[in-house]
């Protein structure tokens, strides 16, 4: 029922039948659908706990890798607070060490271009190298040269990186 909830857009009904299910525990299937349910319904740190308990299991599942990551970096912005930069930024690490996973084991040509993606918007935050940051947006505009979204940002980060004249 949580999943139809989901595809309705209706995250709060569905983390309200996830929150009354509790923990699936019975195989790491269900514990892996039940995180990645959790995700969706908005419910990050629910999510994340549940996905660390199982990181084993998901090593090389290219989906549930990418749905941790986003859960990780989800996380660190709800738990952003003035002075807590360290928390910040080990979560957005960790998330930026799961995206190379995903890219590593993925076949996926489109969840590989939305993971450079990522890694491109955290490698910014994270104060990386620009040549790191446009590195990631050229492989992610490679794998998906048609996606505007990617196209957009790299467009606004070059100009706000730019020196100025």
């Amino acid at each position: 029922m949580a999943r139809v909830y989901i595809s309705l857009q209706q995250p709060k009904k569905a983390l309200a039948i996830l929150t009354q299910t509790g923990p699936a525990g019975d195989t790491a299937v269900a514990d892996v659908e039940m995180a990645s349910l959790r995700r969706r319904a908005g419910d990050s740190k629910g999510a994340h706990a549940l996905f660390t308990a199982i990181r084993q299991d998901i090593w090389n599942d290219d989906r549930h890798l990418n749905e941790f990551a986003d859960a990780k970096r989800k996380l660190a912005k709800e738990l952003r607070r003035p002075g807590d930069k360290e928390s910040y930024n080990r979560l957005l690490g960790e998330a930026v060490a799961l995206y190379r996973r995903t890219i590593q084991v993925s076949a996926d040509a489109t969840r590989q271009g939305w993971c450079w993606y990522r890694l491109a918007e955290l490698y910014d935050r994270l104060l990386y190298p620009q040549n790191e940051v446009a590195r990631a947006y050229t492989a992610a505009l490679q794998l998906l040269p048609n996606e505007t979204t990617i196209a957009d940002a790299f467009r606004i980060w070059q100009e706000k990186t730019a020196p100025s004249r």
